[in-house]
């Protein structure tokens, strides 16, 4: 048996690539399983969440799907094994920070529901409310919305 404590979120940048520098950070997959992983630190930019908003050209709904991207790499929701508020992502034996733009009840909802359908009528609505919610501004590309980071 491993022992096991939390570190701060605070000292998540500094506790944890010296800890997974020695190859004796683990990650509990499960409680079930006896699967151990050695975590390894990813010191690139941060994990980005991008929320893609599509018209849908049959209905003239809107989809929202959640991705998280860092240059020109994107991750889907589904891939990470864990995903932590206020900024880490656990993924293929890698962690990284994750920035959510304060939004991180999106990427557990998302995560659970793979994509929402927002009916063509509150469609509007939704539009004009959703930067009020994020912290990241938006664009319109084509006929999709894209989170824009750092606003």
């Amino acid at each position: 048996m491993y022992p096991e404590f939390v570190v701060p979120q605070p000292l998540w940048d500094v506790v944890l690539p010296l800890m997974c520098a020695t190859a004796r950070c683990l990650l509990r997959v499960s409680i079930i399983a006896n699967e151990h992983p050695a975590v390894h630190w990813d010191d690139g930019d941060a994990w980005q969440l991008c929320l893609k908003v599509t018209r849908e050209n049959n209905s003239g709904d809107y989809s929202v799907k959640g991705v998280l991207r860092r240059g020109e790499a994107e991750m889907e929701l589904a891939k990470p094994v864990l995903l932590l508020a206020g900024g880490l992502v656990f993924w293929d034996s890698w962690v990284a920070r994750l920035n959510d733009h304060g939004a991180f009840g999106w990427i557990s909802l998302l995560r659970a529901q793979g994509s929402l359908s927002i009916p063509k009528e509150e469609g509007d609505n939704f539009l004009a409310q959703l930067p009020r919610r994020f912290e990241a501004g938006f664009r319109q590309t084509d006929s999709r919305w894209e989170t824009m980071p750092g606003r």
